[in-house]
């Protein structure tokens, strides 16, 4: 299987379009693929071609071939009662069944994607990014190891695209400050690299915010500054025919956990860490946002609901 901006005449319709919607309901925008339903045209129509930017900034960082292409995606900006029906305030369950704080959650459901955001605290497009993170890596039809399922998913969340810009690679500001704290113990890699989504010890808060940040910094290393990267992807290789991580990584990497666990630590203690920009034209589109029927847009909820309860199962 398997993250904008305009003006002229159509933009001055679209501002004299938005305050409507808000009051009344939603909008639905559809871009290669990528389907927005929110209650503010503008953010619809951008949310979409950031998605479709996202997307193909991702491969490159990955060095992916061509693939498969994004899968049919669907984006919800729902107004905060919708939101709320769907997940309690404030708590959302992961697919990995870690439970966080936050205002955005996806599914992957028959084959499609489904994120989610509160569009009453979604200020930027960092829910959406973080929700569909997990299906690009799903693009390759490779089996991702959970840690960097993890930590790619954090890593893509802060991603910036101003205009045809995308950057990748941003701090994380929570997550830096937890992997920076030495309040909280250090897991080694060989130990990281063994966890799974559901292990015990990720049923502890602080534990499960301290595997997340060095999963995110582990990722970024590898992704964005280089970091043993080819190995990375023969280790990867290695695991998707089956062979033990601990197996795959003697066989690949050319240092210890140790070693790596060095690596980590000096990145932590140097404070810093690099970025890549990408350059991703925006196609031709002349579509404008159109406005949902209070029916059509029930329907579609309804879509978004058995998708999210099919993953709960």
């Amino acid at each position: 299987m398997r993250a904008q901006r305009s003006c002229g005449p159509a933009a001055l319709l679209l501002l004299a379009f938005t305050g409507v919607v808000q009051a009344r309901g939603y909008v639905s925008y559809s871009y290669q693929g990528i389907d927005v339903m929110a209650g503010d045209p503008g953010y619809a129509r951008t949310l979409a071609h950031n998605v479709h930017r996202l997307d193909e900034a991702a491969r490159k960082l990955l060095e992916w071939d061509a693939g498969a292409l994004l899968p049919p995606t669907h984006v919800y900006a729902l107004h905060e009662a919708d939101f709320a029906k769907l997940v309690p305030p404030g708590r959302i369950v992961h697919r990995f069944h870690m439970v966080t704080t936050v205002a955005s959650a996806f599914a992957i459901h028959d084959g499609e994607n489904y994120a989610f955001v509160n569009a009453a605290a979604a200020t930027d497009y960092s829910g959406a990014y973080f929700g569909l993170a997990g299906s690009i890596l799903l693009s390759e039809d490779l089996h991702y190891p959970a840690w960097f399922s993890t930590g790619f998913e954090r890593m893509i969340a802060p991603t910036q695209i101003r205009e045809s810009k995308v950057t990748i690679g941003r701090v994380d500001p929570w997550l830096a400050k937890v992997v920076q704290s030495w309040k909280l113990r250090f897991i080694p890699t060989r130990l990281l690299f063994t966890i799974r989504p559901d292990d015990p010890m990720l049923r502890d808060d602080l534990m499960q915010e301290k595997y997340t940040s060095e999963c995110w910094l582990l990722v970024h290393l590898i992704a964005i500054e280089g970091l043993y990267k080819s190995e990375f992807k023969e280790y990867l290789r290695l695991l998707n025919s089956g062979r033990d991580p601990s197996d795959a990584f003697a066989a690949t990497f050319k240092v210890t956990y140790e070693d790596l666990d060095k690596t980590l630590r000096d990145v932590i203690d140097k404070g810093s860490i690099g970025l890549r920009t990408f350059d991703i034209p925006d196609e031709t589109d002349s579509d404008q946002p159109h406005l949902l029927s209070a029916a059509e847009s029930d329907s579609r909820i309804a879509k978004l609901t058995e998708a999210v309860h099919a993953n709960s199962n």
